[in-house]
Order: C-alpha cells, then structure tokens, then sequence
C-alpha cells in the first residue's frame, strides 16, 4: 500500500487524528471532483436540450433543392408551363422549410408569430421583408 503513496511511509506514521484529516481532505476532492463531473454533464444536457432539433428539416431541404435544381434543367429542355409550374412549386415548398427552420432555431412562439402576423398587416411596405423575396 507504500506504493500507492510515493514509497512514504509518512502517510502511515501519522497519528490517527492527522489520518483523519488526511482522509477527509481526501473525501473533499472527490465530492468536489464528483460535484464538478456532475455540473458538467448537468450542463451538457442543458446545452444540447436547448439546441433546435433541424436535422430533419435539413434533409428535406436539401432533397427538394436537388429536385428543383433537376426540375429547372428539365423545364429548360422541355418548355412547358406544368414543368414550370412542377418547379416553382419545388421552389416554394423550400423556402417555406427554411422558414420554418429558422423558426424553429429562433424558438418562435405562436403567440409572437400571431404578433408578427398583426404587424406585418399594418406595414405599407409588405411586411418584414417587403417584396423584396416574394
């Protein structure tokens, strides 16, 4: 047991007050190591609850992108007002995911959403983003 200390055998020619002393030194590093490991992993579970969850809506952003991409090069070599239309539909439905993306990562509530609703109605510019995307 020498060993596990140094090779001092001074640890064992302590009296048995200054053994307990040790001992409770001890004990203190390990709650406090213990309470420190705790805290850590308490906030690493905070931290990734309060991350939004937008993989999904990743997923399918990026396939509809591929599809429209596909469908703009189909439309380009077939003219036809249904190919055209199969594309700004495609077109659309990403933007509405990326909005609902970036809602999510904002942790939008519906009661300010309702709030935006009312304020972008009374805007004469065409509400937050004017007609500058749409």
């Amino acid at each position: 047991m020498e060993e596990c200390f140094g090779g001092s055998s001074k640890f064992f020619r302590l009296g048995l007050q200054r053994r307990q002393q040790s001992l409770k030194w001890l004990f203190t590093c390990v709650n406090r190591t213990e309470f420190e490991m705790v805290e850590e992993i308490a906030n690493d579970v905070l931290q990734k609850l309060n991350r939004a969850n937008v993989s999904d809506l990743d997923a399918q952003i990026a396939k509809l992108e591929q599809l429209a991409k596909l469908q703009g090069e189909f439309y380009q070599k077939i003219i036809s007002v249904e190919n055209l239309q199969n594309q700004r539909a495609t077109v659309q439905r990403v933007i509405e995911l990326k909005m609902e993306r970036n809602m999510r990562l904002l942790r939008l509530t519906p009661d300010l959403l309702s709030h935006m609703q009312r304020s972008n109605s009374d805007d004469s510019y065409g509400g937050v983003f004017g007609n500058t995307f749409f």
